[in-house]
């Protein structure tokens, strides 16, 4: 992972978890390198730099879990 990231767009979209209905998430899209992006979502009301910076980590590494395995058919 990068020592810095972008963050190229802030949105806030209703929450799509059933128990949260009311309430709204902000979506990130996150630049990790020039063309590699990622979408990070954080509740609005638990909304802090840190839980962001967290949710970024974790989309990271669950992304290179997956990257580069092969799946057979």
């Amino acid at each position: 992972m990068p020592d810095t990231v972008k963050i190229v767009e802030r949105k806030k979209l209703p929450s799509v978890d059933p128990q949260r209905l009311g309430r709204y998430d902000l979506i990130f899209v996150v630049e990790l390198t020039p063309g590699d992006v990622i979408f990070v979502r954080v509740s609005e009301e638990d909304f802090t730099e840190e839980k962001l910076l967290a949710a970024i980590r974790d989309q990271v590494k669950e992304r290179g879990e997956w990257a580069g395995k092969e799946l057979t058919l």
